[in-house]
């Protein structure tokens, strides 16, 4: 079973560790935004639309022959996207915060309170860290 990894390119093998990383960022979103939740809002489907594409192309790109500028194009374009989204969710969740946070004084103990009742601020920028590798990725690695 190994073999077929082994003989993967290292670039390839990086795409698919990270295309595992979408996923598992794919499942947190999803559990966070909809399971139990009666009132989705469409912002919410941002990462689970993204993460669904970005883990079959991730897969497919990194598995399938082709040429390398193909891949090195999809992967750049995957990435840039999953800033974007990062980006995004990181605006939607500190708008949250900012709501949580009016009216109240800047104190250690309102901030704390009002990331603890709100969306985790920084867990989008996840999405944004692994688009940031996958960008980086063809100008870091070359095999």
């Amino acid at each position: 079973m190994a073999g077929w990894f082994a003989g993967l390119g290292v670039r390839r093998k990086v795409v698919l560790a990270a295309a595992g990383g979408l996923m598992t960022l794919w499942l947190e979103a999803f559990v966070g935004h909809v399971a139990g939740n009666p009132h989705v809002r469409w912002e919410q489907f941002i990462p689970l639309v993204y993460g669904a594409v970005a883990v079959v192309a991730l897969s497919v790109a990194a598995l399938m022959p082709g040429p390398r500028p193909a891949l090195d194009r999809l992967v750049t374009v995957v990435g840039a996207v999953g800033i974007g989204v990062g980006l995004a969710g990181t605006f939607f969740h500190g708008r949250a915060f900012v709501g949580n946070m009016a009216g109240e004084t800047v104190t250690a103990h309102h901030v704390l309170r009002a990331l603890s009742i709100g969306p985790p601020l920084f867990a989008p920028a996840a999405f944004a860290g692994v688009g940031l590798l996958l960008v980086v990725l063809g100008r870091v690695i070359r095999d």
